[in-house]
Parts: structure tokens; C-alpha cells; sequence
């Protein structure tokens, strides 16, 4: 048997965990109505090495910064400040790219690469060896990107020191805001099946060369 991640259902203790809902087989993400803040999801498996690769189909923009996705680190997912588990919102150890093209570490927001709007297709990469990550657009890595530098991390959306676990992760804001993950088992049909190096999951695009799906086999 080989299982795939998913979005954690019992991270809903998480800051602000009542705003946001998780359906489709725990693949999709959404705000709630009436919501007065976000709500913030990761996935079931975290890591500490290798390089991992997963891909966001966008359903519904709620404006410029939802929803916005990338990756946390652990101290980040259960740490006590008040932005808790908010994707690139606490520390330099969590990134988010967001809708209107700008890329959010430590609640500061830059511009980082094209804006995105429903329907498109984002892919993020973490490289957990040499500390960095990065994501693409319709397959397409952003801001000249390269995932397969290794450890001159070229132009990486954020860079780290390797040692932490880190998972995908996600936030949401208002019954607008919707995405749906696909960790190599996805809820939607992909229009031309890509696996990872060992044959593993069922991507939109490419994955990047020595990157894989987040899954018990690879683990």
C-alpha cells in the first residue's frame, strides 16, 4: 500500500482553526461564511530532508493575499504567537506566495512572480538538503527559479538552514477562498499524467529533477 499525504484534519486546534474547512477526501481547502480571519491547514506528512514536490489548483481567489500556500516549519505550525500556523506569517522559516504575485516571509510581502486566479495551477518545491523553495506557475518556475541548483539555491522564493521537519501548508479567508491540494493522488483530472523519478504520483507538470511526491513510499 502506498499512501499519500493529505491536509490534517486534526489541525484544526490550530490559530483561528474554526475559520476554514477541509472536504474532498481532505484535499480541499476553503474559508468559511462570516469568517472574521483566516485559517490556516498543513499536511499529514512533514519532512526534514530530501526534496518533496507538490501542486495547488486554485478554485477561487478571494482577493491579492487568498489564499496563499507554500510551506511551515514545526516551530511555526505549533508555535504561540499570534500568528500561529499562518503560512509566511511568523517566522523566516515560512513562505507563502500569494495571488497577486508578491511571496510572504515573516508577514512581509515582496514581489516574487505572476499573479494567479482560479483555475491555475501552482506547483511548490522544497529542497530540505540544501534549504530552499520554490514555485511555479503552469509549470513554469518563478523569478528565473531553479529548482535543481541545489546548493547555490538560484533564486529561490525563500532560503533556510536544513534541520527542522516542514510541511505544505495552506490559508484561507472567507467562503471565496479555495484551493485544492494534490500531493501526487489528486481530486481533480489532471489533462497529462507526470510521476515523480520512482513512479510515484499523478501531476499536472513535470516534477523537478530528484524532487518527489509526498508519500509513504518515498518517505
Amino acid at each position: 500500500t502506498n499512501n499519500f499525504a493529505t491536509l490534517n484534519s486534526l489541525g484544526f486546534r490550530n490559530n483561528f482553526g474554526i475559520y476554514h474547512t477541509i472536504e474532498r477526501s481532505n484535499l480541499r481547502h476553503k474559508g468559511t461564511s462570516g469568517a472574521s480571519d483566516v485559517g490556516n491547514m498543513y499536511s499529514t506528512m512533514a519532512f526534514n530532508k530530501g526534496k518533496w514536490y507538490a501542486e495547488v489548483k486554485v478554485i477561487d481567489v478571494e482577493g491579492a493575499g487568498y489564499p496563499n500556500f507554500g510551506v511551515i516549519s514545526e516551530s511555526d505550525v505549533h508555535g504561540g504567537s499570534g500568528a500561529t500556523g499562518q503560512t509566511g506569517y511568523q517566522t523566516s522559516d515560512t513562505v507563502a506566495y500569494r495571488p497577486n504575485g508578491t511571496k510572504i516571509i515573516a508577514s512581509s510581502a515582496t514581489s516574487y512572480g505572476d499573479s494567479f486566479t482560479d483555475n491555475d495551477i501552482i506547483g511548490v518545491a522544497i529542497d530540505c538538503d540544501n534549504g530552499a523553495v520554490y514555485f511555479s506557475k503552469a509549470g513554469t518556475f518563478q523569478n528565473s527559479g531553479d529548482p535543481t541548483s541545489g546548493s547555490s539555491k538560484t533564486n529561490a522564493a525563500m532560503t533556510f538552514t536544513a534541520g527542522e521537519y516542514y510541511f505544505f501548508s495552506s490559508t484561507v479567508y472567507l467562503t471565496t477562498s479555495i484551493l485544492d491540494w494534490n500531493f501526487g493522488n489528486p481530486d481533480w483530472s489532471v489533462s497529462s499524467s507526470n510521476s515523480d523519478a520512482n513512479g510515484y504520483g499523478n501531476f499536472e507538470y513535470a516534477v523537478p529533477s530528484g524532487y518527489y511526491a509526498l508519500c509513504t513510499k518515498n518517505l
